[in-house]
């Protein structure tokens, strides 16, 4: 059944959509922190606490990455994307097996394929090969293993094979220039020598471009990150803050920060007076967090927990007054009056692991630290909904770009218009992700009115998209405009 209604002048007619477009995804977190082994400076997913494990290595309580990972998965939120960052003087751990002759020689060294302390753990068994004049190694690194055959560091042993034609995902070979032609000493041998190097400054967390390193090796992931932050670490200074906020603006993300451990709420409100973004969110204070590996309480920075809580919440719903997992409360008693500074809006703090009005810790409201006139604009849930209305809208209209245009009954202004009405109509109801509404009403316009030759006859094409959230009495106004090879939004919101 089609849908007539009139938005400031303009008559829109919607017909009922018959397929539901599916809005992207944003709970995918990305965090920049210290780790035990695995890549440096290089995106990778992860879907579990397992998979984070196995290739960045488990808990320690020296190293960020693991301890404000789990912060983050604690609350329910496994998928992320992990960049690990090393100071200077970071090696590889490394055993060199030698032959048995009375002056023995080396036969080949087994260097860790990553640097760090993770390597240490890693070990080689070396044992007599299948084939006679061969050997078999067994290589072990956690819960992974590998067994090579009837190995030979020559060709001159028939049926074998060589040592160097081998490709490890654990270890990587090196051999004597003049290769060694003895076989290597039976027996199981640790690898040793990794080291995490020097600690990382905030500038290595932040990262550099071409290349792209710490934070901005986050930009244009697959999946992309919706939320980040810099593990374990206290990132309030203004270049940092400058830094988080411009890649934010980049990569159509939210940042958690927070200062130092041990901050009070009066030093909390002097860092923030002078920050205004809508992608940023203050925390505070750092949290008591049990680490069942260690078997003990860390102290941890209070950001993850933030993170991982909005992760698991669809872009309309606050995190304000929702429960947090994986703390034990404030690293120092926080008081009522220390809430009620916090939650001024000349502050804009979001105080972290506090007694909530729903009972039980949690985090206290949903409040980004805008400096906005309007409280309507300041919450998490509006920045949120504007990318996500932004990223699916753009995603959704990709497939008409470079096609021909046409404005009759049908053609391609209709079939935008359809388009993201069969995204948005849904968020009406509850035949969504979500399974309850997510928006109060909506209107698309993409007609000759806003697509006059002028625009038409420079191959472009325009889709008006109005959206009203919940608690707002505005309209969030998005205009996207397809022309060759390129899908942009511009987003705004109405005066009334």
């Amino acid at each position: 059944m089609a849908n007539a209604y009139t938005v400031d002048g303009v008559y829109n007619i919607d017909e009922q959509p018959p397929l539901q477009v599916q809005g992207i995804s944003t709970g995918i977190w990305g965090i920049v922190g210290t780790f035990s082994k695995g890549p440096v400076n290089t995106p990778t997913h992860i879907l579990s606490l397992d998979d984070l494990e196995n290739i960045f290595g488990g808990a320690d309580p020296s190293l960020t990455g693991y301890i404000g990972a789990l912060s983050a998965i604690g609350q329910g939120a496994s998928e992320f994307q992990v960049v690990r960052i090393v100071g200077s003087g970071a090696t590889a751990a490394s055993v060199t097996i030698n032959d048995s002759e009375s002056t023995s020689s080396e036969v080949f060294t087994a260097t860790y394929n990553s640097v760090g302390t993770g390597g240490n753990s890693a070990t080689i068994t070396v044992s007599s090969g299948t084939k006679t004049g061969t050997f078999k190694l067994t290589i072990e690194d956690g819960d992974t293993s590998e067994v090579w055959d009837n190995l030979a560091t020559t060709s001159t042993v028939t049926g074998a094979t060589l040592l160097s034609s081998i490709t490890s995902q654990i270890v990587t070979f090196s051999q004597p220039e003049t290769p060694n032609t003895n076989l290597p000493v039976n027996g199981e041998y640790p690898l040793s020598g990794g080291a995490n190097g020097s600690t990382p400054t905030v500038s290595d967390y932040v990262g550099t471009t071409s290349p792209n390193t710490g934070l901005q090796a986050l930009s244009g992931t697959t999946p992309a990150v919706n939320i980040v932050f810099l593990a374990n670490i206290a990132c309030s200074d203004s270049n940092t803050v400058s830094a988080l906020e411009t890649f934010c603006e980049n990569n159509k993300c939210m940042a958690a920060i927070c200062g130092a451990q041990g901050n009070t709420i009066t030093q909390a409100i002097t860092e923030t007076a002078n920050i205004d973004s809508d992608r940023l969110v203050y925390c505070w204070p750092w949290q008591q967090m049990y680490v069942d590996d260690l078997q003990q309480t860390l102290t941890v920075a209070p950001t993850g927990h933030w993170v991982g809580l909005v992760a698991t919440l669809y872009p309309h719903q606050s995190p304000g007054n929702k429960n947090l997992a994986y703390t034990s409360g404030p690293e120092f008693p926080v008081s009522s009056d220390d809430i009620q500074k916090a939650m001024d809006p000349s502050a804009r703090v979001v105080p972290i692991g506090v007694t909530i009005p729903r009972g039980g810790i949690g985090c206290f409201s949903g409040q980004t630290l805008s400096q906005n006139a309007n409280p309507q604009l300041r919450p998490v849930y509006r920045r949120r909904m504007d990318d996500f209305i932004v990223e699916s809208v753009e995603t959704s209209l990709g497939q008409y770009v470079d096609e021909p245009i046409t404005t009759t009954t049908g053609g391609l202004l209709d079939q935008q218009q359809h388009t993201v009405s069969a995204f948005l109509d849904p968020l009406l109801g509850e035949n969504n992700e979500a399974g309850e509404p997510m928006i109060q009403a909506y209107s698309v316009q993409c007609d000759t009115k806003n697509n006059p030759p002028s625009v038409t006859d420079n191959d472009m094409t325009i889709i008006d998209t109005r959206v009203q959230l919940f608690n707002m009495n505005r309209f969030l106004l998005f205009r996207t405009t397809i022309a060759a090879g390129v899908v942009t939004t511009t987003s705004s919101v109405s005066n009334s």
